[in-house]
């Protein structure tokens, strides 16, 4: 980014940090192993889910000058905002590629993972159910 970057350019970049999920409802140690599968598998396909926490260094690193970070929680507190993320995450569970992937891994077994989708759906008509994550963000300018 830097090397195209024209000269006083401002690059912003932001990443999940998988250690800021907040989760609270019905069937919330189901719902957290939904996300350590999930954890697994990024980590397996060599994904970060911890990025976030290292994006001011990898800029600075990366040359550029007066890097920021600042760090955001995305909360999913209302009716509206429950259900769709539940609902989201219920599709999730049943995706082909989470599903094949966890099986394969030999980190979740089918049963488990029909178990966590009926979890999220009966999470998202919870009233109390909240969610949110922190998303960790970070500006650097080229001089």
């Amino acid at each position: 980014m830097r090397r195209v970057l024209r000269p006083e350019g401002i690059v912003a970049v932001a990443s999940v940090e998988y250690d800021g999920l907040i989760l609270a409802g019905p069937h919330e140690e189901l719902l957290r192993r939904f996300y350590a599968v999930r954890e697994q598998l990024w980590l397996r396909g060599g994904s970060d889910p911890y990025l976030g926490r290292r994006l001011r260094g990898l800029l600075s690193e990366s040359g550029f000058a007066g890097v920021e970070a600042t760090t955001k929680a995305i909360s999913y507190g209302t009716p509206d905002l429950v259900i769709a993320f539940g609902r989201g995450r219920a599709e999730d569970s049943v995706d082909d590629w989470y599903v094949s992937s966890a099986i394969e891994a030999e980190l979740a077994t089918p049963s488990e993972l029909d178990a966590m989708h009926e979890a999220w759906l009966e999470w998202a008509e919870s009233p109390a159910a909240y969610a949110a994550f922190t998303w960790c963000r970070a500006l650097g300018w080229k001089r």
